[in-house]
């Protein structure tokens, strides 16, 4: 296996790792996957899933959004045009790498990742064999109580828009989650903790795409690609009734639903990370490398 640091080009730019396989887990090119982050985080939330998925015999590129990580931009701030332009250079640089088979891509997105990624899958389905989706949110409204909600929405109106429109600055506040709230196992949370450093507080300059614009159910009705969609029974961040939402909305007819009883938001870090990775990889195998695909079907629950 190689890791290399890559730096995309860009408005801001972005800071993003290629890991390509060895020659003992098969031939270049390889086919590949774009990991999508979550809200307030960065690439290395998917902890030592890319090294997994390149014992598979799958490329891995992950990326910290602009504002996340070691990217470039003001620190946290989405707007619906940024999100999607960060994952679709991407994809780009995904592609345009020697060692990758771009007509065996796949793009998985993790809790506010998806924003990005369905629309990408919705828009431009056909550069994809499939999508993952973990943890999806239908709205993000639903991940927080109706008296949060509007107060967010009372400030930003009325103190951050003013601010923003007037100064250029972004009106800061806490976070609701912390990084533990995001696993069941207390030792994967502690291992995350010692690794990673994510933001603690969120501009409401945010409102715009992440309270308002940004709508999952509508965006899945229109992807027909196949799609796996993944969660853990403890989430407590994104409930599952709500990434189910996403899941029957979904306009393709080949479609999986797989929750993880006993684990949290972070199924990658968790402590079911390793059953995680192989339904994964058996789903992507099913899609990618058909003579080598695991026979069994893919479980409902595992």
């Amino acid at each position: 296996m190689s890791i290399v640091d890559l730096k995309l080009p860009g408005a801001a730019a972005l800071a993003a790792k290629l890991y390509v396989p060895d020659s003992a887990r098969g031939k270049a090119p390889y086919p590949a996957v774009v990991l999508a982050h979550g809200y307030l985080a960065l690439k290395e939330e998917f902890m030592d899933f890319p090294e997994r998925l390149n014992q598979a015999g799958y490329a891995v590129l992950t990326f910290d959004f602009s504002g996340h990580g070691a990217s470039e931009g003001e620190r946290g701030y989405y707007t619906e045009e940024t999100h999607l332009d960060d994952l679709s250079r991407a994809v780009k640089a995904l592609k345009g790498h020697p060692d990758i088979d771009s007509k065996r891509l796949f793009v998985l997105g993790f809790s506010v990742g998806n924003f990005s990624t369905l629309r990408m899958l919705a828009a431009r389905g056909d550069e994809f064999l499939g999508g993952i989706a973990v943890a999806p949110p239908a709205q993000l409204r639903q991940a927080t109580k109706p008296f949060e909600f509007g107060l967010y929405q009372g400030v930003y109106q009325n103190v951050a828009k003013p601010l923003f429109q007037l100064f250029g600055f972004h009106l800061r506040v806490p976070y609701k989650f912390k990084l533990e709230d995001c696993f069941e196992s207390p030792e994967a949370a502690a291992i995350a903790k010692s690794k990673l450093d994510l933001q603690s507080q969120m501009p409401v300059t945010n409102f715009p795409y992440l309270g308002g614009g940004a709508d999952n159910v509508r965006v899945a009705a229109t992807i027909t690609r196949p799609m796996l969609v993944t969660v853990g029974s403890e989430d407590r961040v994104i409930l599952n009734p709500q990434s189910r939402e996403v899941y029957e909305a979904l306009a393709s007819e080949d479609k999986q639903w797989v929750r993880f009883v006993g684990s949290g938001h972070n199924l990658m870090g968790d402590v079911q990370g390793a059953e995680f990775t192989k339904v994964v990889t058996d789903w992507m195998d099913r899609l990618a490398k058909p003579q080598a695909a695991d026979e069994s079907p893919v479980p409902t629950e595992a």
